[in-house]
């Protein structure tokens, strides 16, 4: 009868610690999604501080391309292949939109 009243505070214990565990799990879920949307927001900032892109006529027959227009397309080539299941929620998923981002910050940080 003893043994069962010292199992159960632990029991109660564990519990406890699962909580707050659940906690943590939280707020840095939290922490890294404003992160994440974070860098998401820079892109998009960066998208609307850049003028018209357009074709640029060249003495070639063929106009040359905007290297920031040739980024964007590369970036959307990039957000449309992009395969992500979010209902899964793997974590393989959160890298692939991060390895994206990255890309996209470091092709911004060019213009």
């Amino acid at each position: 009868m003893t043994e069962k009243k010292k199992v159960q505070p632990l029991e109660k214990e564990l519990a406890i610690e699962l909580e707050h565990l659940r906690l943590l799990f939280r707020e840095v879920l939290a922490a890294y999604s404003n992160r994440v949307e974070g860098r998401i927001v820079h892109v998009i900032e960066a998208l609307q501080d850049v003028p018209d892109l357009k074709l640029k006529p060249s003495k070639s027959k063929r106009p040359t391309v905007d290297p920031i227009m040739r980024d964007v397309q590369a970036m959307l080539h990039s957000l449309h292949s992009l395969k992500v299941k979010p209902d899964k929620g793997r974590r393989k998923d959160l890298r692939h939109i991060e390895e994206a981002l990255s890309s996209f910050l470091s092709l911004i940080e060019s213009w």
